[in-house]
């Protein structure tokens, strides 16, 4: 066995940095990634909450609350805008009740959609 020579002792300063330089790529990539899950995971709660929130609102429309053509807006408790869109069908052979197209959307507090939900409802025509 020969014993190493001074100059073949430790790592260059090159590789060193260059170690470095891999490891920081790999710690940067991770941090996007955890980055990325929990911007995805913050948008899925805010749509699941809209979802709640105007589910509960378009099954009021047409029971409690009248379905009158128009716009409204407004929010709910917990800071999720709503817009609620209604306008009436045009139907051959309906005479005790108008069908309504009704709108609902949620949006986020910065104005980004989260969902828009669809339906029609029927009003009683004014006698």
């Amino acid at each position: 066995m020969t014993a190493a020579s001074k100059d073949e002792e430790g790592f260059a300063l090159l590789e060193v940095l260059v170690a470095f330089a891999i490891v920081t790529l790999g710690l940067v990539s991770i941090y996007a990634a955890v980055a990325g899950h929990f911007r995805a995971k913050r948008e899925v709660v805010a749509r699941q909450a809209a979802l709640a929130d105007t589910a509960s609102h378009l099954d009021l429309i047409g029971t409690q609350a009248i379905a009158e053509e128009g716009t409204i807006d407004g929010t709910y408790d917990d800071g999720i805008r709503w817009k609620l869109t209604v306008t009436e069908m045009a139907a051959a052979g309906v005479t005790l009740a108008r069908p309504m197209r009704v709108v609902l959307q949620a949006f986020d507090q910065r104005g980004k959609p989260l969902l828009r939900l669809k339906t029609v409802r029927f009003a009683v025509r004014p006698q």
